[in-house]
């Protein structure tokens, strides 16, 4: 959605509207004079169709990348339209010094439609909005039977690329300061009886959802989508009974646990269009080995609950002795009650070694990139204890010339995660089957600096089409392995696409290479057309079986997401790691100069 201009036919500004324009040309003009010597932000300037001023607008900026909040509240116009945002309007640290975000700019009026466009921040530009009516639609919330909605209910109306904000702001509210505690809601609905709201929607709106979150009655309850454009300019939504979910901490009774202070946090994982996202509903941490906490609001759905040793503070520092971090999962029915109950633990290395004893047999290959055998490298095999924040060595040597190492005595499998580690490098995960009494796994080492990068296939997303890495030989190569549930590779995709149209003369020189490890290819292709990342080489690892199964996550070792190559114009790996670690694009300047 953008911002539209509307025109009406035979109307001309009113004497008054010429004189709050008048006003608001100066006000723009010392704005423009204050952006040089106070250095704001942003500054927005808000009209109606016909030109007037919408002193009761409101503005806000969410994060582009991730959609997330990034004001702490909506800034409101002042008599003129002028709404401007200040440092104090962000977190601390929220906009670096030196960095241009791209961000979202939510308006919205109770007499208009929301309107939003894309925007740079800090900018020294004025960004002018113009408001139109809209749609005018009904949502109605029915209340489950026997039930009455609360007088001060307001449903919260969201559209995509606004879903996190709304839910983080309104369910989570993961600020302690006033602030923040302001939620985000697209729309300004208006009551006009029991459960009936009227709502002004733009007329290039296809969908909106509806969240519901009101403590003590119904929490992160969500309901949509729902069609604006091909409807009937009505919305209805039955509310549920609300579930209960009944949580319970106490020491393990096998022995003794030296914890002083324990904590549970349920999250929730709605089906938003954004997608991959869990957001706070509970959390408390007492000062006692034990907890109980009854949630008779919630809405029936999927949770995680998280049960924890330590206090809030310290709950998440895996250096404590007495560290401990388990999950569960609920999905309590309206109406209905789970309960959950948790076993909580400290480290006990002897009780562990013995408690993970068997009859399972572990055979490992290890090869090097090429899939020759790994011979006269270092290996170590450990249990992951994830639980307790370490990990407990079982088995640990030199390879052989068949690069291949055994090890019995293992417990049943579907108990803990095993890691290969290879020169004190991670290499591999194991999860032993539980109907299985010997496994053999092959592990690959990650092709390193120097060497020559293995040739994959990819698949373009663009036009379907099969090329290999080798085919670009002659040009610096970035490879960028991702996918579209993973959070932190969104924004150096975003970063590596923008980098691509603005480097123009890097054309036939420099590619970048945006490998997709999802379970689909039309997954990948409807992200990245969705957000518009079209100008780097978006490819998809098709050779082999789908997502962490693929070829290319084995020839190239890839434990987790984001990881990334830059590799030289003769094919070797000049650079590998995480995208944070690494200036792409001095980096690859510097190859190009070679």
């Amino acid at each position: 959605m953008s911002a539209r201009t509307r025109r009406i036919p035979g109307r001309s500004p009113t004497g008054a509207a010429v004189l709050v324009l008048a006003a608001m040309l100066s006000m723009a003009l010392a704005a423009r004079m204050s952006i040089a010597s106070d250095e704001p932000v942003l500054t927005v300037v808000v009209t109606d169709a016909a030109g007037n001023a919408v002193p009761d607008a409101e503005a806000y900026l969410i994060e582009n990348t991730y959609s997330m909040p990034l004001s702490l509240t909506w800034r409101r116009a002042d008599a003129a339209g002028i709404a401007r945002f200040d440092r104090a309007s962000f977190k601390p640290d929220t906009l670096p010094e030196g960095r241009v975000q791209p961000s979202t700019l939510v308006v919205r009026s109770p007499r208009h439609a929301w309107s939003t466009r894309i925007v740079s921040v800090p900018s020294a530009e004025i960004v002018r909005v113009s408001l139109d009516e809209g749609r005018l639609i009904e949502v109605r919330l029915a209340p489950p039977e026997g039930a009455s909605l609360p007088d001060e209910l307001t449903p919260i109306i969201f559209a995509e690329g606004q879903s996190v904000a709304a839910w983080l702001t309104q369910v989570q509210r993961f600020n302690s300061d006033e602030g923040s505690k302001a939620c985000f809601n697209a729309a300004l609905p208006r009551r006009i009886g029991e459960g009936r709201f009227n709502v002004r929607v733009p007329g290039d709106c296809e969908n909106i959802w509806v969240l519901v979150n009101h403590p003590g009655f119904l929490r992160a309850f969500q309901a949509g989508p729902f069609a604006t454009r091909s409807g009937e300019g009505l919305i209805e939504a039955a509310l549920p009974r609300p579930a209960t979910l009944a949580i319970r901490l106490v020491p393990d009774q096998s022995a003794a646990h030296d914890y002083r202070n324990c904590g549970v946090v349920v999250f929730a994982s709605p089906e938003i269009p954004d997608g991959g996202w869990s957001f706070t509903v509970f959390s408390e941490h007492v000062e006692s080995q034990s907890l109980q906490a009854d949630l008779t609001d919630l809405a029936p759905q999927y949770y995680y609950v998280n049960a924890v040793t330590g206090t809030k503070a310290d709950q998440k520092n895996r250096d404590r002795p007495d560290f401990f971090s388990t999950q569960s999962s609920a999905r309590p029915d309206a109406g209905g009650r789970e309960e959950v109950a948790f076993a909580l633990q400290t480290y006990d290395e002897a009780s562990l070694r013995e408690r993970l004893k068997g009859d399972h047999t572990l055979i490992v290959r290890v090869t090097n990139a090429d899939g020759s055998p790994a011979a006269g490298k270092e290996y170590e095999l450990s249990f992951l204890l994830q639980q307790f924040g370490r990990n407990l060595s079982i088995q640990k040597g030199t390879l052989p010339e068949s690069g291949e190492f055994t090890v019995s005595g293992l417990p049943k499998g579907g108990q803990e995660f095993l890691e290969v580690s290879i020169d004190g490098k991670g290499a591999g995960y194991v999860f032993l089957r539980e109907d299985e009494l010997q496994t053999t796994i092959e592990v690959s080492i990650a092709p390193a600096v120097g060497t020559m990068a293995p040739d994959i296939e990819f698949t373009r997303l663009d036009d379907g089409s099969v090329f290999r890495l080798s085919s670009l030989r002659g040009q610096v190569v970035y490879l960028d392995f991702w996918a579209s549930w993973c959070g932190p590779c969104q924004e150096p995709m975003a970063h590596s696409d923008a980098l691509i149209a603005r480097r123009t003369d890097w054309k036939g020189k420099a590619v970048i290479i945006g490998a997709s490890i999802d379970n689909g290819i039309e997954i990948i292709r409807e992200h990245v057309g969705k957000r518009g990342w079209n100008n780097v080489l978006q490819a998809y690892c098709s050779e082999g079986n789908p997502g962490w199964e693929c070829d290319a996550v084995k020839r190239y070792a890839v434990r987790g997401v984001p990881t990334c190559y830059l590799i030289d114009q003769q094919g070797r790996i000049a650079w590998t790691g995480h995208p944070s670690g690494i200036d792409v694009e001095s980096e690859i300047d510097a190859l190009l100069k070679r």
